[in-house]
């Protein structure tokens, strides 16, 4: 009897967390942790939990609500440390770590306050850290890595981040990813490496993708004008010289805020 109530609420709250009733959610996850089950179910609905508080955080920009997801993710890890779903509950993380580091960093600009600045900054580090994690427990996830590869180049945007330290996050990068082939993960490669002023490998990391990138192009809208604007950027990037560079970079704002997430797959941070 216990097994199918445990079974009831999980879907209950898979279904509540789908249609958007994410406080509807929360409370299915907490009703469900009042019953007896072993360690490994706990930790489910402990991440389950996570994701709920982390989405409803989104959505309200809400700052508490972030670091009960926070504490979710945790307490799942520290009941079963040794679950094989360990790298998503760490990619989860790291992802709602993110997702407040640039509420901070948005709102350190609007105030000019660095405090704010330097809160985001370890914000990020700290999700790199849950990314690394989890890309080692499951090196060949693309998740993972766009996730993470999309956080450093939000970092960037961060006026006190010195070049060495976007060297040395780029590089760990570079490490985790370098058996993985994929076109978008290799764009943001490049973008890092340009950023870096490394043109030579930038280039071949945009070379790398550019098939890739035009076989995704062959299934999207070529009516959509901002596809139409992005593709152009992408063939000057590709097929000229170093000059094409300074139109990427004056365009690389538009490229990653408006468009990257709907030109691979629609993944959306």
């Amino acid at each position: 009897m216990a097994t199918k109530n445990l079974d009831i609420y999980f879907d209950a709250g898979i279904q509540l967390y789908n249609t958007g009733d994410l406080e509807g959610a929360i409370k299915c996850y907490y009703a469900a942790l009042t019953l007896n089950m072993d360690d490994q179910t706990r930790a489910g609905f402990l991440s389950n939990l996570g994701n709920a508080f982390s989405a409803l955080a989104r959505i309200k920009r809400d700052e508490p609500l972030f670091l009960k997801s926070f504490e979710k993710y945790s307490e799942a890890i520290q009941l079963n440390p040794e679950d094989p779903l360990k790298a998503g509950v760490l990619f989860n993380w790291g992802t709602a770590i993110c997702r407040l580091a640039n509420i901070k960093k948005e709102l350190s600009k609007d105030n000019q306050d660095m405090s704010l600045s330097r809160l985001s900054s370890e914000l990020f580090r700290q999700s790199f850290e849950k990314f690394s994690e989890s890309i080692r427990l499951r090196p060949d996830d693309k998740d993972v890595l766009y996730n993470w590869g999309i956080a450093i180049y939000d970092l960037t945007k961060i006026h006190s981040i010195g070049e060495s330290y976007l060297e040395s996050n780029t590089a760990a990068y570079e490490t985790a990813s370098q058996k993985t082939e994929c076109p978008n993960i290799s764009m943001i490669k490049g973008v890092l490496y340009f950023l870096l002023k490394n043109e030579d490998k930038a280039k071949e990391c945009f070379r790398a993708s550019k098939k890739d990138i035009l076989e995704i192009f062959a299934f999207l809208d070529k009516d959509d004008q901002e596809l139409i604007i992005q593709t152009e950027i992408l063939y000057l990037l590709l097929d000229s010289d170093t000059s094409a560079y300074l139109t990427f970079v004056s365009s690389v704002s538009i490229v990653f805020e408006i468009g990257l997430a709907f030109l691979f797959c629609k993944q959306v941070l």
